[in-house]
């Protein structure tokens, strides 16, 4: 094999498909390029949206990242004319397709190549597999620094990220779908980092909150019997003579079931630690709320069904609401748990107002940016999404305080 075919090399397809298959075929190309990526030697695809033709057909470009040429030529000879067929079996005459191969980089004469692949790499990062080239045998505190860069991105990037995501409704996903990506954290990671924070800090605060249980009263002597305050029916006293604790067994008293007793163990062990059910409920909502999402995403995916965006790109979108929501939560718990002791209360509830209203219109606005569709039709699928959203929080929250309440 010669030099140059030994070099790793970008397989691209154009394809054009008419307006009323877009959605459809968007599902299916994104289906397609998974299955395209599981033959050896193809390391990575990126699917990118150009505008539209003049005669308005919808523009799709794939570009495939290979290993070396002997892998496409080994593609084209065993399965290009089944992967192609796929594509005409389905669309017809709606599909049409142009391809090309380039270099994916000119030849690499610094001797430097990927540990993983194999692949030659002058630069920080593979062309093929998409590994950085670093030494891995540094300090312990410059691999902790990695780590944490790694995990939650402290760098120039977050800042970048969190002045858009709270000023510019919409403008992070948007830009992620348009493939400018590298400048902002991941829509993931910025969720993972703000809910992180968020979900601390909330429990740090209702550390101090007293869970214990209500007030004692002490009414002093009774003149009658008690009373049971749930009922407000007398409780028969005790007979004197019999020991404390004692109860007189009922001829009509049935047999506890080991329902009933496990409800009862459940309710005196909730009593007795408040506390621990509240830490455990508040450890599960982080969970929860992440479960949430898919279907979130799933109401998204149903109310647009033409907009020619697959599944994973209405979760990157409900990544980033809730990113957002999480954010100004949290910027709103400190300043009304500890801030009304030192600002009037007509300028805090001024500020709640102006937080509150912002945060309801925040998503409409983000759904015109990112579907671009008119102000009739985003209202109501705001509003569709807006109620169908709070039911799914509610289910949700619901068995959450069920599933700990079992699990306690």
């Amino acid at each position: 094999m010669a030099d140059s075919d030994a070099q790793p090399v970008v397989y691209e397809v154009r394809l054009t498909v008419t307006p009323a298959v877009e959605a459809d075929f968007d599902d299916w190309l994104a289906a397609h390029v998974g299955r395209m990526l599981a033959f050896d030697g193809f390391y990575d695809a990126r699917i990118i949206r150009p505008e539209a033709t003049p005669d308005g057909r919808q523009r799709r470009i794939v570009r495939y990242h290979l290993r070396d040429r002997g892998v496409l030529d080994d593609y084209l000879e065993h399965h290009a004319a089944d992967m192609r067929a796929e594509g005409v079996e389905r669309f017809g005459e709606a599909l049409e397709a142009e391809r090309d191969v380039y270099p994916a980089l000119p030849e690499d004469h610094s001797g430097n190549r990927c540990p993983n692949c194999g692949t030659p790499a002058p630069g920080q990062f593979c062309p093929a597999c998409g590994q950085e080239q670093k030494d891995i045998h540094r300090s312990f505190w410059r691999l902790m620094h990695d780590f944490l860069g790694d995990t939650f991105t402290f760098d120039s990037r977050l800042v970048r990220s969190l002045r858009p995501l709270v000023a510019r409704p919409g403008f992070l996903t948007r830009e992620y779908l348009d493939g400018r990506r590298a400048r902002y954290i991941p829509p993931l990671r910025v969720y993972l980092f703000i809910s992180f924070v968020f979900f601390a800090v909330f429990k740090l605060a209702l550390g101090s909150v007293d869970v214990s249980g209500g007030v004692v009263l002490d009414l002093g002597k009774q003149a009658g019997p008690p009373i049971d305050l749930s009922t407000g029916i007398p409780i028969p006293r005790e007979p004197e003579g019999r020991a404390p604790g004692k109860q007189a067994p009922s001829p009509t008293s049935r047999p506890e079931t080991e329902f009933g007793k496990r409800i009862k163990e459940k309710s005196e062990r909730l009593k007795a630690n408040p506390r621990l059910f509240l830490d455990r409920l508040l450890g599960n909502a982080p969970v929860a709320v992440f479960l949430l999402m898919p279907f979130y995403a799933l109401v998204l995916r149903l109310l647009y069904p033409l907009a020619g965006y697959v599944y994973l790109e209405h979760l990157i979108f409900a990544l980033h609401m809730h990113a957002f929501t999480f954010l100004m939560l949290l910027v709103a718990w400190p300043l009304f748990y500890w801030v009304p002791r030192y600002v009037p209360s007509a300028e805090l509830n001024w500020f709640a107002w102006v937080l509150g209203t912002y945060m309801l219109v925040y998503p409409w606005i983000a759904m015109r940016r990112v579907y671009r569709q008119g102000i009739a039709m985003t209202t109501f699928k705001y509003l569709m999404q807006a109620f169908i959203y709070f039911a799914l929080l509610l289910t949700t929250l619901v068995l959450e305080l069920l599933a700990t309440a079992y699990w306690f």
